[in-house]
């Protein structure tokens, strides 16, 4: 018991430091992001594929691997969560950071403000990896 929880801390400590290389990766512009960036249609795409590859191999190994990816998975969404950018976590946390240094409540409409720019970015996101994903899945292959 004590070497399995050992095995995943370890192991979730190595997608975090993946994810957290990637993330340098594409804002160095190292990762091309419309090759990079996956959205809920190819996610699920994935979650298909490793399913029917890793079943092929029995049934445990198939449960295990996608127990993994949807870890992986999760993972992501934590991390993503927490980046400062508005209408995230993140987001909050920075405002409340600049706040207690400021000493002085920001406004409502700025407030306002951060939150349409977050989900104006967020939507934008969903759109573009929407696109790629689709035009992933239907180009010939």
């Amino acid at each position: 018991m004590g070497s399995a929880v050992a095995d995943g801390w370890n192991q979730t400590w190595g997608f975090l430091s993946q994810m957290v290389d990637g993330l340098v990766q594409l804002v160095t512009g190292k990762l091309d992001p419309a090759k990079s960036l996956s959205g809920p249609i190819l996610i699920a795409y994935y979650v298909g594929e490793t399913a029917s590859q890793s079943f092929l191999s029995g049934w445990g190994e198939g449960v295990g691997a996608i127990g993994n990816f949807l870890s992986f998975i999760s993972l992501a969404l934590f991390l993503m969560n927490l980046l400062p950018l508005p209408a995230l976590d993140g987001g909050n946390v920075a405002l409340n950071l600049v706040e207690m240094i400021r000493r002085k409540a920001w406004k409502v409409r700025t407030l306002v403000r951060f939150q349409q720019v977050g989900v104006f970015f967020i939507l934008v996101l969903i759109v573009f990896t929407t696109y790629n994903n689709l035009a992933f899945l239907l180009a010939p292959k």
